[in-house]
């Protein structure tokens, strides 16, 4: 016999069900993700550093990964990392890890870090990652641990969770949603998904700076993001620090914030909004007529009613003339939302 179904009544133990068969429910509706009731992606889960230690903690919240559901409650979880390299930097990945196999002993949920390794340019160990049915560590958040460190307060932490949903099957030709007799096709569904984003968010994310940034004078440098607001839909490209992608065709509201230091006197400054590297959106500028340098200025740009495709990317570059570089400070940030007409 090849078919089965779960779960049916037993007479005496002629029919005995198991953990996979329950989870299997659970993982063939729900993607891997965390789970917030409705409510926006703010802390659930959240990672950040406990000052003054070499540990991270994860915060409150709930997750389904492999049709495995799992609550950190009461108290957030604090994990510990190794040591830092003394010489070079190194990414390491704060997990959720389900852990079901009876054979490795834990059957349970825990956070745990995987451990990248030290480099003059680290990379983030995702492929260290062990994602199997029997074991399966899911990515929360990326943190890079500076050469010879031993604060977590100066660690980047760069937030890699998504909310968790549940997809609708694009592959279904002629499904009758109502029992009315009104049909929809796969590719209806598919224009209906693509027009309202990914089930379950905000269309939208925003890129913050957590470091300063270097800025030559007499030519237009890129800003370099290295951490996430909110980033539902992994929009950061990862070859280009500087680029926010776009996920779904639409109608965009585009904002850049960003102080500047070290401002000189007669000199100018300016930020400006790009598409695609040449389109140029928006910008916001400053000259400063004073007789006297000033410590910082802080410029902002919008650009409203921007029309976006899948894979354009925005930009926020900045200029000045100073007789030396300048800083971008405090922390800037990038954002996008998608209007709903």
């Amino acid at each position: 016999m090849a078919i089965k179904g779960s779960f049916y009544p037993t007479s005496g133990t002629d029919r005995p069900f198991y953990y996979s068969d329950f989870n299997a429910n659970f993982k063939d509706v729900f993607t891997n993700g965390i789970a917030t009731r409705g409510a926006a992606l703010t802390t659930q889960m959240e990672v950040s550093a406990v000052s003054a230690t070499m540990k991270s903690q994860v915060d409150l919240g709930i997750a389904y990964v492999n049709g495995i559901r799992s609550e950190i409650y009461t108290a957030a979880e604090e994990v510990t990392h190794d040591a830092a390299d003394a010489s070079n930097p190194r990414y390491d990945i704060v997990c959720l890890e389900v852990y079901p196999d009876p054979a490795g002993g834990v059957r349970n949920s825990r956070c745990v870090i995987v451990k990248g390794t030290a480099a003059g340019s680290p990379v983030v160990p995702d492929a260290s990652l062990v994602q199997t049915d029997n074991q399966y560590q899911y990515p929360l958040c990326n943190v890079l641990v500076p050469a010879g460190e031993t604060d977590a307060d100066n660690f980047t932490y760069t937030d890699r969770r998504a909310l968790t949903y549940a997809p609708i099957p694009l592959d279904a030709d002629n499904v009758d949603v109502d029992d009315s007799g009104g049909y929809f096709s796969g590719s209806d569904v598919e224009a209906v998904l693509q027009e309202i984003g990914a089930p379950g968010h905000v269309v939208g994310t925003r890129f913050a700076r957590t470091t300063t940034q270097s800025i030559p004078a007499n030519s237009e440098t890129a800003i370099e993001w290295d951490s996430y607001v909110y980033n539902p839909d992994s929009s950061h490209d990862g070859s280009h620090a500087s680029r926010m992608i776009c996920k779904y065709d639409g109608v965009y509201t585009i904002m850049i914030t960003a102080e500047l230091s070290q401002i000189q006197a007669g000199k100018y400054y300016i930020l400006k909004l790009y598409k695609n590297g040449t389109t140029k959106l928006g910008q916001a500028d400053f000259t400063n007529l004073s007789e006297s340098s000033i410590g910082g200025m802080c410029l902002n740009a919008v650009a409203d009613c921007i029309e976006l495709e899948v894979d354009d990317y925005i930009e926020a570059k900045v200029r000045h003339n100073n007789s030396s570089a300048i800083n971008i400070t405090i922390t800037p940030f990038l954002s996008m939302r998608r209007n709903r007409f």
